[in-house]
């Protein structure tokens, strides 16, 4: 068996445009102090009504936060 192949070149001009400079300006404000040094030295206080510890829940679909209601919905194999 005598197998054979012709390579041919074949040049082809690229049709991507030049890239072009970058248009977006430097903010030139720079970057502020993160939120936890802008926190420092910030009292922090509590509502009468907050619970003493933290609460550990579980939803494995969702969960929605009723503000006024002052509740928390959990779907789908809620644990509290």
């Amino acid at each position: 068996m005598n197998l054979s192949a012709q390579v041919t070149d074949i040049s082809v001009q690229d049709t991507l445009p030049p890239a072009r400079p970058d248009s977006l300006q430097v903010d030139s404000l720079g970057a502020g102090p993160t939120a936890a040094r802008a926190a420092q030295g910030r009292q922090v206080t509590f509502s009468k009504d907050s619970l003493d510890a933290p609460v550990e829940y579980n939803a494995t679909d969702s969960m929605i936060y009723d503000i006024k209601g002052q509740k928390i919905h959990l779907y789908g194999n809620a644990s509290v």
